[in-house]
């Protein structure tokens, strides 16, 4: 997490408690009294003040302060076992400011990790609807001036409340004003209740690395690290946030709530935040290779006396019941154990074999559901063909114009058992029966967690993933951005303007007017394109010669237009039709390759 450049003599690693800053960050007055006495036993006494301040982060943290973050912002791998960390630049930082009053040992900063759920829109937010844009807001931190959070501040907002209890407000120093940006998080008190650290726990979490060699000199730069108390969550998204606790514990030691109601939201100031996603164990490498095949639990011969007419029965056939039973699988009497869907109609084509369920599920051929047809006019067993692929289609865009619905020779069934929490596939294979057990927690391999809100879907089912976005105008707000090597069923935005009328990267934002939230993906290439051109020296050089070059042979042919009758001297004719410059056209090629792109643009 250090600099990773070798120093030049074997390094040695320490960790220490940490770094006290010579003055906390603060406003400081210095008194200078001197009494002097005279041969009459006359006193007089001279005093000067000098008042000084030490300025230090409070409300915001600026990029370059932050020198990493584990698991990586974004990341997609196996972190249910870490604990998220981050890795600050200035080693004096996390105890530049107290969490206690007077208490110099344990740091004002801490992480704390959320699961997008426990961020959500607050109840006491009356004119805050719940939208893809206000859950994004509540997960990142709403965008509040700092009057809000002087004393009595949030009272004047009515979605902010109920807040108030938990916060006893915060005095300005010196260089700071009320129209200062901070961003806020809310938390119900029952939610960060278990989450927050103690002060004793404020002290083991946080310390410094020095990289040192045999004589115990500094060879490396020295960092804090900050740790969570919370492990991520297995299989779904968490939310890291880098909060501030300044004066937030009392002289007894414990977090200051104030007499919060364990539902009121408790405000934190969020200095830094990032996300990633952690695999369930069945999603990881030894998972994948452990369930590419499934394993029956039963494999018997197709025969007149296996009745699976459910239907008939009204109820689970005895025999199948039987086989379930000496597989070691018995199901539940009665109707705790009930056929909950039936698929007598599949699709076949070249990238897909997929099952239509009676309840208009699609299911692949082990069984699970790949999504839910909607708009049917009844069951799928009785709608028409047409109107079962119109809806496949409203659902996969590429679907081909080949596609139709054909009738299976023999049916699957799905069976659940509730009193096991089990759900079974029985089908037919090869002239036999066989049973699969079904995992309830299946999801997409390799894919962000569903969000549970439509709208929120359908840019994550494209590829596009969440990020703060500071617009030029001020404020923060959160935006979608999608990289050039996503993968997903249906194409981005496209534009539909000249690019070589582009001055600004303002210019490339696309709007979706129907969730109020803007596209990034081509702002972004812009900009960076930009700024890799103004990074290579012999790019940026060699692009302003051909340029004034061609422009020079312009004018030279225009004047040359417009006298025929002079003569020209020149080669402005060669200038104009000579090729764009080899060392141009081998950068270019390199960044059509995607090479030197940083890969958070890729991803």
């Amino acid at each position: 997490m250090l600099n990773h450049q070798p120093p030049t003599e074997s390094a040695y690693l320490q960790f220490g408690q940490n770094h006290q800053p010579a003055l906390d960050a603060g406003d400081y007055t210095l008194t200078v009294e001197q009494t002097l006495t005279d041969g009459a036993n006359n006193t007089a006494t001279y005093s000067r003040k000098l008042s000084f301040s030490v300025l230090g982060e409070r409300f915001s943290l600026p990029a370059p302060l932050v020198h990493s973050v584990f698991p990586p912002a974004n990341g997609l791998g196996e972190y249910n076992n870490v604990l998220p960390h981050i890795v600050l630049q200035r080693s004096t930082l996390p105890w530049e400011r107290d969490a206690q009053p007077d208490n110099e040992t344990a740091p004002w900063l801490a992480l704390l990790v959320f699961s997008p759920d426990e961020l959500t829109v607050m109840p006491a937010a009356t004119n805050v609807t719940d939208s893809p844009t206000a859950r994004l807001e509540a997960q990142i931190g709403y965008s509040l001036e700092v009057n809000d959070l002087l004393a009595g501040g949030m009272t004047k907002k009515p979605q902010f409340a109920a807040a108030q209890t938990a916060w006893t407000g915060l005095e300005l120093e010196t260089g700071q004003t009320k129209t200062d940006r901070v961003s806020v998080i809310f938390v119900p008190k029952k939610t960060v209740l278990p989450l927050l650290p103690t002060l004793d726990d404020l002290t083991k979490l946080a310390h410094v690395r020095r990289g040192t060699n045999e004589r115990s000199e500094l060879v490396e730069d020295e960092r804090p690290v900050i740790l969570s108390k919370r492990l991520p969550q297995k299989g779904g998204e968490s939310i890291v946030h880098l909060v501030s606790l300044e004066n937030r514990y009392g002289a007894d030691g414990r977090f200051q709530f104030n007499g919060a109601g364990d539902d009121d939201p408790i405000p934190f100031i969020s200095l830094y935040t990032w996300r990633f996603t952690s695999l369930s164990p069945k999603h990881t490498f030894r998972g994948l290779l452990l369930h590419l095949n499934q394993v029956p639990i039963f494999h018997v011969p197709d025969s007149t006396d296996l009745d699976l007419d459910f239907a008939r029965q009204s109820g689970i056939p005895a025999k199948l019941r039987m086989e379930f039973a000496q597989a070691g699988y018995p199901l539940s009497e009665g109707s705790a154990t009930t056929m909950t869907d039936r698929a007598d109609r599949e699709i076949v084509l070249k990238d897909y074999h997929w099952l239509i369920g009676n309840s208009g599920a699609v299911y692949d051929q082990a069984g699970y559901v790949q999504f839910q047809l909607d708009g049917l006019p009844t069951t799928a067993d009785k709608a028409k063909p047409e109107a079962i692929i119109a809806a496949i289609r409203s659902r996969v865009s590429n679907l081909p114009s080949t596609a139709t619905v054909t009738p299976l020779q023999v049916r699957h069934w799905w069976v659940t058992d509730q009193i096991t929490n089990r759900r079974y596939f029985v089908r037919h294979s090869a002239g036999a029966v066989e049973a699969l057990q079904l995992e309830l927690d299946h999801a997409p391999v390799l894919r962000l967690p569903d969000t549970g809100h439509e709208l929120a879907n359908r840019f994550l089912h494209q590829g596009y993933v969440p990020l703060p976005h500071y617009p030029r105008q001020g404020g923060k707000t959160v935006s979608w951005y999608r990289g050039p090597l996503t993968t997903s069923e249906k194409k981005a935005a496209t534009l539909n303007r000249n690019l070589f009328d582009v001055n600004t990267p303002d210019e490339l934002l696309l709007y979706h007017t129907d969730v109020g939230t803007f596209d990034l993906t081509y702002a972004a290439a812009w900009e960076l394109g930009r700024l890799l051109a103004l990074q290579s020296k012999r790019f940026s050089v060699g692009l302003h010669q051909w340029r004034r070059t061609h422009a020079r042979a312009t004018g030279q042919a225009e004047l040359h237009e417009a006298h025929l009758h002079l003569p020209l001297s020149g080669t402005a004719d060669a200038a104009l039709t000579a090729e764009f410059p080899p060392v141009l056209q081998a950068w270019l090629a390199q960044l059509w390759t995607l090479e030197g792109i940083p890969y958070n643009y890729l991803a």
